[in-house]
């Protein structure tokens, strides 16, 4: 009963939403049910509150909110989110004019994701005594080095000693947080050229995959 009238209050609080004053937007995704469902919600990054939320990440699931904004929301300067391609294409046709800026947790995030991938991978193709190296290393390797404990750092840095895939794609991580301190977009852009290059000619597909990401996604990052 109290999730009923709450939904119903929610309906008629959301109903209209005032688009008009919306300077800067937030695109993200959610998973619900184990992963098996998504939603993307848009929020008015300045006061934090959300214009709406949709079932679906896909183009088609995201465009009808979007022509609305490119109607209503006169005043958009900028639009932040991830790298998803489909999020990126929708945004770019139906709000040409507002600059696409990737965010610093989704660019990091993107790699995390790749480094699971292929500890994942290993895991299942690896014999049971190397298996058990990696058992229990998650944590380890996609957490920020310098907030690991001297033990956790111990840990990770044998993990990383034995395994020169892991090794090369944390290290690359690692190397990626230098690029939000490069000072001038310049030397940002020089920095995510060369970062990429070394990605792509790593042949390890998992790094060679996020290095695709990024140069395509290279005009958010610097924006």
């Amino acid at each position: 009963l109290v999730k009923e009238i709450h939904k119903t209050w929610l309906a008629a609080k959301y109903r209209t939403s005032n688009l008009s004053e919306v300077r800067y937007l937030g695109i993200d995704e959610f998973s619900l049910k184990k992963r098996h469902t998504y939603m993307t919600i848009f929020v008015d990054l300045q006061s934090g509150r959300i214009l709406h939320a949709v079932e679906g990440t896909s183009k088609q699931a995201i465009s009808p909110f979007l022509r609305t904004l490119a109607k209503k929301a006169k005043k958009l300067k900028a639009v932040a989110m991830d790298m998803s391609t489909s999020s990126t294409c929708a945004v770019r046709e139906h709000l040409p004019d507002a600059p696409i800026v990737f965010d610093r947790y989704h660019g990091m995030a993107l790699i995390n994701r790749q480094i699971d991938g292929l500890r994942r991978e290993q895991q299942h193709n690896l014999d049971t005594q190397e298996t058990k190296t990696l058992k229990g290393s998650r944590f380890l390797l996609l957490r920020n080095y310098h907030e690991l404990s001297d033990d956790q750092k111990g840990r990770l840095n044998d993990l990383l000693t034995a395994n020169h895939p892991l090794f090369t794609l944390h290290a690359m991580k690692e190397q990626f947080r230098l690029f939000w301190s490069q000072g001038t977009a310049d030397r940002a852009k020089s920095f995510l050229l060369n970062w990429c290059f070394d990605a792509l000619t790593s042949g390890i597909k998992q790094l060679c995959a996020v290095g695709s990401t990024i140069l395509t996604s290279m005009q958010g990052l610097l924006g």
